[in-house]
């Protein structure tokens, strides 16, 4: 009996690699998988001799909804218009949708769903092949990542590592779906004749969040689950128990925070929010770069370089490589004082990327924020992507695990965070040659593996302003709802509130800017720097 052949979108995500790992070892089908690092080419060949296209790609959180429409509609023509453009008349078309197309269809995501799923239907009707919408709820399962993918996987990791769970309202209740159900109910759909359209769910457990706590809470005490809803959470509990505990390698690891004196009303909250949300990492040493102040947070190992020695009037890099002098592990976090942590942080990837460099001594950074475009250079290390000699910025103040002697070495002391991120790259491009860095790329959806409000690029490569601090003030607009949600109390007057300027200025800082970077960048330019 010949296979039937199912392309699977978004193989990577938690519904589509749990599709792939399920349906893998049953001989009756053969999987087609397509994520953000596949090849178009890769696509297109299975495009031409797919039975099936289960869609599972698509942008659940973002700030534009153009990504929506982007990722949940557009992307679903191309599919189709494809598979008729290479004559494959044979292919049906499984939509994931969202209960959100039919009870919130005017928010941004609900209506890119609703759009997704009325094309789906045009197209069909126009180029007869069948369809079939599944409006998917809190499905739950082993893979669901915590801070990303519902409120199961956030209290199995909130269990695993001791933390407190936040809970508005402990008796409303919903409705939950276990993943190899919804599996079930899939495999059903192409082993027997279904009528198109809306298909019907797979039955749900309905439970109040109040009660879904306290089972969770009782895995961590050794209470045995009795019924089939309790063992499948079990299951999920025990997954992150088993994957989502391991920080062997942050031992490695010293945590440098670049500050200065003036910037020491950021230290509270800063740090304040790392106790709360730093996992293993509070347990790491945590040199703080001050001038002349001196520093310290209950449960923390800070030690303050103004402690040692005034460096008052060093230009920032001489203070930083002086920070760095007292690091004595191998590896090192690098952080800005403003860099104010919201969620908690994924140590075990961290640790991960640990293991990784000691296994690759290439490898000279993991850079935690969007840097640039999917590659297939090397797709080997988990959402991260290669970051090819000569992309801008691929040396960069934001926040990443460097090899210590790698990050200390790409500095001269009279550089300028801004003067090394710029001029830096081209000479450090040549020094480092040998060495990978590898970085999230733009298309990598959260959860990032750090979280913290700082400056990062969206999803279309344009620089987004998230820092606590910005031009030497408080940006309110960004921690302001952050910081009373944990009772952090700021003298804002003390360094300013900082104004989003108006949309002119905007454009004109914007056009100076760029004009800046391309002199910097010229031929001439990094000819004179490639010597160094």
């Amino acid at each position: 009996m010949e296979k039937i052949k199912v392309l699977v979108t978004g193989s990577r995500g938690f519904i589509g690699s749990s599709f792939v790992d399920y349906f893998s070892n049953n001989d009756k089908f053969e999987i087609l998988k397509y994520d953000r690092f596949t090849d178009k080419k890769i696509l297109l060949n299975h495009l031409k001799e797919c039975d099936y296209i289960f869609n599972f790609a698509g942008v659940i959180k973002s700030n534009r909804e153009k990504d929506f429409y982007q990722s949940n509609v557009k992307f679903v023509n191309y599919l189709v218009k494809n598979c008729i453009k290479l004559k494959n008349n044979k292919f049906s078309f499984v939509y994931i949708s969202s209960i959100w197309a039919e009870n919130s269809p005017n928010s941004p995501y609900g209506k890119s769903k609703k759009q997704g799923e009325e094309l789906i239907e045009k197209l069909s009707k126009k180029y007869n092949f069948k369809f079939y919408i599944y409006r998917l709820t809190n499905i739950f399962g082993e893979k669901s990542v915590p801070n990303y993918g519902g409120v199961i996987s956030n209290f199995c990791y909130n269990a695993v590592h001791n933390i407190p769970f936040r809970i508005d309202d402990p008796k409303k209740e919903y409705n939950f779906i276990y993943i190899n159900n919804l599996l079930n109910s899939f495999k059903d759909l192409m082993l027997n004749n279904k009528k198109i359209g809306i298909q019907e769910l797979p039955s749900s457990d309905k439970i109040s969040i109040g009660e879904l706590a306290d089972l969770i809470s009782n895995f961590s005490k050794g209470i045995v689950p009795q019924s089939k809803f309790e063992k499948e959470l079990f299951n999920v509990y025990k997954y992150h128990n088993d994957n989502f505990n391991d920080v062997q390698y942050l031992k490695d690891v010293s945590i440098v925070v670049s500050s200065c004196d003036k910037y020491s009303d950021a230290w509270m909250p800063m740090f304040k929010l790392f106790s709360k949300y730093g996992e293993a990492l509070t347990k790491c040493q945590i040199v703080l770069n001050t001038e002349s102040k001196d520093f310290s947070y209950s449960g923390l190992n800070i030690l303050s370089t103004g402690r040692i020695k005034n460096t008052t009037g060093y230009p920032w890099a001489k203070r930083l490589k002086f920070a760095l002098d007292q690091v004595k592990t191998k590896y090192v976090i690098f952080l800005m004082e403003d860099y104010f942590l919201k969620r908690p942080v994924n140590c075990n990837l961290i640790s991960k990327c640990v293991q990784y460099m000691n296994d690759n001594k290439s490898i000279g950074c993991f850079n935690f924020e969007p840097l640039c475009k999917v590659n297939n250079e090397d797709d080997k290390y988990c959402e991260f992507c290669r970051v090819p000699i000569g992309t801008p910025y691929r040396f960069n103040a934001q926040t990443a695990l460097w090899r210590l002697d790698v990050f200390k070495n790409s500095f001269l002391d009279n550089e300028s965070p801004w003067d090394w991120e710029y001029f830096g790259n081209m000479r450090n491009d040549y020094s480092f040659k040998d060495k990978i860095l590898y970085a999230l790329s733009w298309e990598t959806p959260e959860p990032f593996f750090i979280d913290f409000y700082s400056t990062c690029k969206d999803y279309s490569g344009n620089f987004v302003s998230k820092n606590g601090i910005m031009r030497g003030k408080w940006n309110v607009e960004h921690v302001d709802e952050l910081f009373k949600n944990n009772d952090i109390t700021i003298n804002y007057d003390a360094l300013g509130v900082f104004k989003t300027p108006k949309y002119k200025y905007k454009q004109i800082t914007k056009f100076f800017a760029k004009l800046i970077y391309n002199l910097r960048h010229s031929k001439f330019i990094e000819k004179k720097y490639n010597k160094y």
